[in-house]
């Protein structure tokens, strides 16, 4: 029984690996998903699944991501508590032989063993950090393992948020799961390819103001806007605009396109590690981890990074115009290997 987290949609496509691996191993396997999360898997996997529907609200922010943590702890209960209920449902109705959680901390059992995939175990959040870890290692010490999508040694994708992991957790590295493949520059059809992602509204911020870009630059830009919601202004006639994406539409346009800018969420940057491609990173405003992370990145790998600021992003967008946008490193055979190991330890 697999139930990612439904706060944007990188959750449920870090999913997508272990799936399959899943399916590869003649496994029964239910997703206890949203609507929106079955729009993107029920095209790739079909009836080999079983799809349970759980819709939860989700934390807002307004301010740090901690802080907003903090202020909102009554719902942070409430969704664990709603978690709580309905695995009990489904393990009664199920009796699935294993529950793998991404990022849901209430999704667990005591009769059946609990995973959950999480890539941070050492939380950044500034002066909060020592409280929200003490809080956070409590709840990852429900589950048996913490499965950390990244690699014990180099590269060390997730830096400092999972490196060197808690003595007191029992934690197991799985590689970087993504749903993609190598998509090296080949024809260059686009100037730049925006991916969207993450929650609102900070997620249609970032829209408009790729949309001013375009509009003010005149250059050929595709858009992968990650939800169905009607655009929030008119477009340019040349922009290619797709709703929700397939990987390989996704493939096809990171090919075809010199320049890629996103968020730097943590599934977002596995994805472009398998597809071996560089991007200007636009960190979610608020969100520790991924300012941390797009420092990291543009440290450690040669990304870009830039602020959620019409001025930041344009200026960004123009120094990448003639960067490298390689990035090499294959690690998919090393992952798969990884979640083999990882399954195989519990009997799957």
């Amino acid at each position: 029984m697999v139930s990612p987290l439904a706060w944007g949609l990188g959750h449920a496509t870090r999913c997508v690996p272990l799936i399959r691996c899943l399916l590869k191993r003649d496994c029964r396997v239910a997703l206890v998903i949203t609507q929106n999360q079955q729009a993107l898997l029920q095209p790739l996997f079909g009836n080999a699944v079983q799809y349970i529907p759980f819709e939860q609200s989700n934390i807002h922010y307004r301010f740090s991501f901690g802080v907003s943590m903090l202020l909102q702890l009554p719902t942070f209960r409430r969704m664990m508590r709603d978690e709580r209920r309905a695995v009990k449902k489904i393990v009664h109705e199920l009796k699935p032989t294993l529950i793998i959680s991404d990022n849901r901390y209430g999704f667990w059992s005591n009769e059946v063993p609990s995973v959950i995939v999480c890539h941070q175990v050492n939380l950044q959040i500034g002066v909060l950090s020592a409280l929200g870890n003490a809080l956070h290692r409590r709840l990852l010490k429900h589950f048996a393992e913490v499965w950390v999508p990244d690699f014990q040694q180099s590269p060390q994708l997730a830096g400092a948020l999972a490196h060197p992991p808690p003595k007191a957790l029992s934690v197991r590295f799985i590689g970087a799961p993504s749903r993609m493949h190598p998509a090296p520059l080949s024809k260059a059809v686009y100037d730049v390819l925006a991916i969207l992602s993450g929650p609102e509204p900070e997620r249609s911020k970032l829209e408009r103001l790729v949309i001013q870009y375009a509009n003010e630059t005149g250059k050929k830009l595709a858009l992968i806007r990650g939800t169905e919601k009607p655009l929030p202004t008119p477009i340019p006639e040349e922009m290619h605009v797709v709703h929700l994406a397939q990987p390989h539409e996704i493939e096809t346009l990171v090919a075809q396109s010199r320049t890629v800018v996103c968020r730097s969420g943590y599934s977002s940057l596995c994805d472009l590690l398998a597809m071996q491609r560089k991007a200007v990173l636009v960190p979610t405003p608020g969100q520790g981890e991924q300012e941390y992370l797009a420092t990291w990145f543009e440290e450690r790998f040669g990304f870009r990074s830039c602020k959620q600021s019409h001025h930041a992003l344009a200026s960004a967008l123009r120094l990448a115009e003639n960067a490298d946008s390689a990035w090499q490193p294959n690690i998919v055979e090393q992952t798969d290997a990884l979640l083999e190991s990882a399954l195989t330890e519990f009997g799957i």
